[in-house]
C-alpha cells in the first residue's frame, strides 16, 4: 500500500471514531449494513461479521487473518465467537495501537504492507503450518496498489481448501457520460482506491493463481447500504464546498470520496459486494 493511504487512516482514524460517527460504538471502521430483520446501528456494522462468521464456521477454520484490519472491530467481535488462531495487520501506527488496547495478546495487530511478503509471513511466525485457513478485507483490497503481487502472495499462504473473503466496492458497469467519470475519478482520488475491477475481472484474476470465487458464498450487499436523509445531503453540500476551494486534507478526501461514491452506488456504477474465493 502506499504512503498516501497511511497518510489518510493516521488522519481520519481518530475522526471515525468520535462519539457522533457511527464507527464510534462498535469501533468498527466500515458501512452498516441495514439487510431484514438489523434492527440497530450496531447490528447494521456488525452484519458483515455475521456473514463471515458463518463462512468460517462451515469451513471449520483455525487459523484466520484480517488483512487491513483497522481498530481491530472485526478481529474482536469474530474471535470471540469462533475460537481459533487470529491476526491482523494495518499500514497505520494509530490503527494499530488503538487495537491491542482492546485486544488480547493472543492477536497480535502487526504494521506493515499487505503487498511485502515478509509482512505477511510474520503474521505465520508462530503458526506451525505456516499457512492461513482464511483471510478477510473489509474495504481495504481497493488500497492495494499492487493488487496482483497480493493476491499471488497470500494465494501461496492459504492453505489448500482455504478461504479468502474480500468486501468492497467493484464496479457494476462503465461510467456513462461526463458527469459519472468525474465522479468516479473523484471516488477513486477521495478515498485513494488504486485497484478498482468489476466482479468478474477480479474472479478472472484469482481463478489464474488457483482462487476460485465461489458463488453460493458471494453476496451483493449494495441495497442494504442506506444512501438518503439528512446526513447525506449535508455531506453533499460540504463536499461542493471542498471541491470549489480544491481541499485534499485526510479530511476533505473522505468527505469528497464519500459522497462520490453515494452517488454511483445510486446509480450502479458501484455495487458492494462480499466475495469468496476458494484455494484449489
Amino acid at each position: 500500500m502506499s504512503h498516501d493511504v497511511r497518510g489518510y487512516y493516521e488522519g481520519n482514524t481518530r475522526a471515525f471514531l468520535r462519539p457522533h460517527r457511527g464507527s464510534a460504538s462498535t469501533g468498527a471502521i466500515h458501512r452498516a449494513l441495514w439487510a431484514p430483520g438489523v434492527d440497530s446501528r450496531d447490528e447494521a456494522m456488525h452484519y458483515i461479521h455475521e456473514l463471515m462468521l458463518e463462512r468460517l464456521r462451515q469451513a471449520d477454520v483455525q487459523v484466520a487473518a484480517d488483512l487491513g484490519c483497522g481498530v481491530g472491530a472485526s478481529l474482536r467481535y469474530i474471535s470471540r465467537r469462533h475460537p481459533g488462531v487470529y491476526r491482523g495487520i494495518t499500514i497505520s501506527d494509530v490503527q494499530a495501537k488503538l487495537a491491542r488496547q482492546t485486544l488480547p495478546e493472543d492477536c497480535p495487530v502487526l504494521v506493515g504492507d499487505l503487498t511485502d511478503p515478509p509482512a505477511l509471513d510474520r503474521l505465520l511466525q508462530d503458526v506451525p503450518t505456516r499457512t492461513f485457513d482464511a483471510a478477510w478485507m473489509i474495504e481495504s483490497f481497493n488500497h492495494i496498489q499492487e493488487s496482483q503481487r497480493f493476491l499471488e502472495a497470500i494465494s501461496v499462504r492459504l492453505a489448500p481448501g482455504g478461504i479468502l473473503m474480500i468486501c468492497d466496492d467493484f464496479l457494476g458497469r462503465q461510467p456513462e457520460g461526463r458527469r459519472e467519470r468525474v465522479l468516479l475519478n473523484e471516488f477513486r482520488r477521495g478515498w485513494h482506491m488504486h485497484t478498482l475491477l468489476s466482479s468478474r475481472e477480479l474472479s478472472e484474476r484469482t481463478a489464474r493463481i488457483g482462487l476460485n470465487l465461489q458463488q453460493d458464498q458471494s453476496l451483493d450487499l449494495s441495497g442494504y447500504i442506506r444512501r438518503h436523509g439528512v446526513t447525506p445531503a449535508a455531506v453533499r453540500v460540504t463536499a461542493g464546498i471542498g471541491r470549489l476551494l480544491n481541499r485534499t486534507t485526510p479530511w476533505w478526501d473522505n468527505i469528497r470520496g464519500g459522497d462520490a461514491l453515494t452517488r454511483l452506488g445510486g446509480s450502479g456504477v458501484i455495487r458492494y459486494q462480499l466475495l469468496v474465493f476458494r484455494r484449489d
